[in-house]
This record gives C-alpha cells, sequence and structure tokens, in this order.
C-alpha cells in the first residue's frame, strides 16, 4: 500500500508570486517565507518588509478583522532583535489602518460632550447646543457619582457652574 499526498514547498516560492494572489492566506505564506529568511535579513529590512506586507493587504480591502488578525500573525512571526522596532512597526500599521489611539477616560467624556453639544447645536444654534450639551453632561457625569470638582475640571468650566446646573 502507498500513500501519495500533494506537498508544498515554501521555498520553491517567491515573495512576488504571493504578492499576485488573491488570498489573505498569501500574506501569512509570504511572511514565513520571510521567517526563513530572517538570518539572512536584518532588523531594519525586516521591518520595511512586515509594513509592506501590512500596507499592500490593507489596500486589498478586506474587513477590518481580517486585517487585524494578520496584522499580529505579520508582528509576531518573526521577531526583532531590536524590541523598540516592535512598539514602531505597531505605530505604523496604526497610521496605515487609520486608528485612533485609545483614550483616557477624561477625553472620552470630552469627545462625547462634543459630540452632544454638536448634535443639540444643529436644532438650536451652537452656542445653545453647547450649554445644553454640558448640563446633560454635568447631569449624566453627577449620576454616575463625579464629583463636582472632578466634573469641573474635566468639562473646564467653573465648580460654581456644575453646581449651579445640579439644582
Amino acid at each position: 500500500m502507498t500513500y501519495r499526498y500533494k506537498t508544498f514547498k515554501l521555498l520553491d516560492y517567491t515573495p512576488e508570486y504571493f504578492q499576485t494572489q488573491d488570498n489573505p492566506f498569501a500574506v501569512v505564506l509570504e511572511t514565513a517565507l520571510y521567517g526563513l529568511k530572517k538570518n539572512k535579513l536584518s532588523d531594519k529590512t525586516l521591518f520595511s518588509l512586515k509594513l509592506d506586507l501590512a500596507r499592500r493587504f490593507y489596500q486589498k480591502g478586506y474587513s477590518r478583522d481580517t486585517f487585524w488578525k494578520v496584522c499580529v500573525f505579520i508582528k509576531h512571526y518573526v521577531s526583532f532583535g531590536e524590541k523598540e522596532l516592535f512598539s514602531k512597526l505597531d505605530e505604523e500599521i496604526d497610521i496605515v489602518a487609520k486608528t485612533r489611539k485609545n483614550m483616557g477616560i477624561i477625553e472620552a467624556i470630552q469627545e462625547e460632550i462634543k459630540r452632544i453639544s454638536y448634535l443639540e447645536g444643529e436644532e438650536k444654534g451652537l452656542e445653545k447646543g453647547l450649554e445644553k450639551g454640558q448640563i446633560s453632561a454635568i447631569h449624566k457625569m453627577y449620576k454616575k457619582g463625579f464629583s463636582v470638582e472632578v466634573i469641573a475640571d474635566v468639562l473646564e468650566i467653573p465648580t460654581h457652574d456644575v453646581a449651579n446646573a445640579i439644582k
């Protein structure tokens, strides 16, 4: 009895071959091919190759979920000798994907206030909308247990204005 299996030898292919394929797995295989050549590549070259892989993959228009999963593989499959390049690659991929950095709680609250103020401002004029948005935010924050001082600090308004809005 003889068993025959189809085989795939990665080293029989070039990066250019994988670049012509319209398949997310082709990027994974291209990354693996660079992994086999890791000892022959400088960290700077490897960084450029990984960033180029992420850019090309993003430009193909796959879903954000697929993009991030493949980027995790690209980032971790072949490591850098210089650890600083890992965080630099993260930053560059964020730029490619046009993602925003995570906000702290204060920035998130300020963004929400601006959004509420803008929506309410469309209806009754920007100044009145901003005032209403702030009052709405003050009430929401106060109900969630924020102190008058913290609310005033986050909204960048005097504490007496916060106290008056709560009454």
